[in-house]
């Protein structure tokens, strides 16, 4: 390899090492001021359901939505009435009602500029969550399928 070669070599491997450096630099300054919390299994169709906004920022929320991933459209568009409270670190904490809806699905909650991950709402949600706690006692056989006998 000749030297001009291997500067130029060298010249590339070092711009794209810069670019990758300052791309990556600048989206992980990037940081999130809101949130909203959810229960991360999912619902039941008849459960209470709250999720919980929060900001590290001073916010007026005056309302949110609930949007069928599904289908597209919005089902719950709900104003709040209630004043935000504050709870370290956060300015703003609101509770996020939204036990009106009732049909099974996969939901997103939006509000300001946060929304949550898939939200699901069915009656099968808790259906074997707990499995790992008879699976893992001592003296159960694992080579024996389980009956299905249980609560």
């Amino acid at each position: 390899m000749t030297k001009t070669l291997a500067k130029k070599l060298l010249k590339k491997i070092l711009f794209l090492v810069t670019s990758i450096s300052i791309f990556f630099n600048s989206s992980c300054n990037k940081q999130e001021s809101q949130w909203i919390r959810i229960n991360q299994l999912g619902y039941r169709p008849d459960d209470i359901k709250v999720a919980v906004f929060l900001s590290t920022k001073p916010v007026k929320l005056k309302s949110f939505s609930v949007i069928d991933i599904n289908k597209g459209t919005t089902v719950l568009d709900k104003k709040l009435t209630s004043q935000p409270v504050s709870l370290e670190p956060f300015k703003t904490c609101y509770r996020l009602n939204f036990t009106e809806i009732k049909e099974d699905g996969t939901y997103r909650i939006v509000a300001d500029k946060a929304s949550t991950a898939t939200i699901i709402i069915s009656d099968t949600i808790y259906n074997g969550t707990a499995d790992f706690l008879h699976d893992g006692r001592p003296g159960i056989r694992q080579d024996i399928p389980d009956l299905g006998l249980g609560p």
